[in-house]
């Protein structure tokens, strides 16, 4: 794992360093793992055939096949060849940058080609002057949502919390919307959050910001991005001081969740329809 933090690498399960390709067997050989490329060191990326062929100072080349990437963490460090870039556009991989600490600092997705219904839904909603006060009330609610979903989830696994803590933690990450700090102090788990959400939202046809009625802009990506963040902080409520752990630690756990979190994504956006499919329905 930690040659991810050093330099570059798919997903835990199958990081090996900067040795070259990855070895598949099996059903991995048909899985596709997100790709992390921050070297501290000079580092390039350029394209080779059907792989991305990323260059480090003192380090082996290395080729990992577009095939089996699902999404791309780099620094802004890092030198990309522009052909690179268009490759894995092509093959609808997102690609996250970071800054300093790790943080998101933008994104690069592949082009929408065919809109989901979601999607035209969600522009003729923000035709409406009033819908960010309609929205922020979604909001609100799919915290709860996610809050008693996991509260439920302890009860029945005979782990309930005394009523004083849920009632403090329900006021600070639902009420209060406060961030979780299990982000603090390095950014890479919320970049790669991102970069989880960037390929769902490519995958179901929908783009990471919308413009609503004069000019206000609607970030998606950045909204689920953040509900995501508090079913991460509630799953590891009691492990102790995780936002103290070493960032390849805090990954290796991310990834652990990593099925549980699309499923939770896939979620958000079922609810965040049927909310929409209910309000245009009345206005209409």
């Amino acid at each position: 794992m930690g040659a991810i933090r050093e330099g570059v690498g798919l997903s835990p399960v199958l990081t090996k360093g900067l040795g070259g390709s990855v070895a598949t067997s099996g059903a991995d050989a048909i899985v596709r793992r997100p790709l992390y490329v921050l070297a501290a060191g000079r580092t390039s990326v350029d394209l080779d055939g059907p792989a991305l062929l990323v260059r480090a100072k003192d380090r082996a080349d290395a080729r990992y096949p577009l095939s089996r990437v699902s999404r791309v963490i780099t620094s802004a460090r890092v030198e990309w060849r522009a052909r690179a870039l268009a490759a894995c556009l092509q093959h609808g991989i997102p690609l996250v940058l970071t800054g300093a600490e790790n943080t998101p600092l933008g994104y690069l997705l592949p082009a929408v080609r065919t809109l989901s219904r979601l999607s035209r839904d969600l522009e003729e909603f923000l035709d409406r002057p009033d819908w960010r006060e309609h929205y922020h009330d979604w909001l609100r609610a799919e915290r709860m949502r996610l809050f008693a979903r996991w509260q439920r989830s302890r009860e029945e696994a005979g782990k309930p919390l005394p009523q004083e803590t849920l009632c403090e933690l329900k006021r600070r990450y639902v009420y209060l919307n406060e961030r979780s700090e299990v982000l603090a102090p390095d950014g890479l788990l919320s970049t790669a959050i991102r970069a989880a959400v960037a390929e769902r939202l490519h995958k179901a046809g929908l783009g990471a910001v919308y413009w609503g009625f004069r000019g206000e802009a609607f970030h998606l990506l950045e909204d689920v991005s953040r509900l995501l963040e508090l079913v991460l902080h509630l799953e590891w409520h009691g492990l102790g001081e995780v936002a103290h752990f070493e960032g390849a630690a805090i990954l290796r756990m991310f990834h652990a969740f990593a099925f549980s979190l699309t499923t939770h994504c896939d979620d958000i956006l079922g609810h965040l329809h049927r909310y929409l499919k209910s309000l245009l329905e009345e206005w209409r």
